[in-house]
């Protein structure tokens, strides 16, 4: 929901980190969700997804439903507006 803050979390990261939320403070964060593994929308959009800065904490924009072919470009073009 946008305008809501997120709370804390963690997550465990590649190679045996971990991922805490608090820590990304300052940075534009995409967070990606998406419903089951190794489905085609999944596997091609997580592939494309890049890593871009920003953010206060609060969830921006989200987006659901959403048609795989260019929205990666959609996503990052809205981070860019951050």
């Amino acid at each position: 929901m946008p305008g809501k803050a997120v709370q804390e979390f963690f997550l465990p990261s590649a190679g045996g980190g971990s991922f805490k939320l608090s820590e990304q403070r300052g940075e534009a964060l995409v967070v990606y969700f998406y419903p089951k593994d190794n489905t085609p929308g999944c596997t091609v959009e997580g592939a494309d997804l890049l890593p871009p800065d920003a953010g206060e904490g609060a969830i921006a924009r989200e987006w659901r439903a959403v048609k795989v072919p260019g929205h990666v470009k959609e996503v990052l073009n809205f981070v860019k507006t951050l």
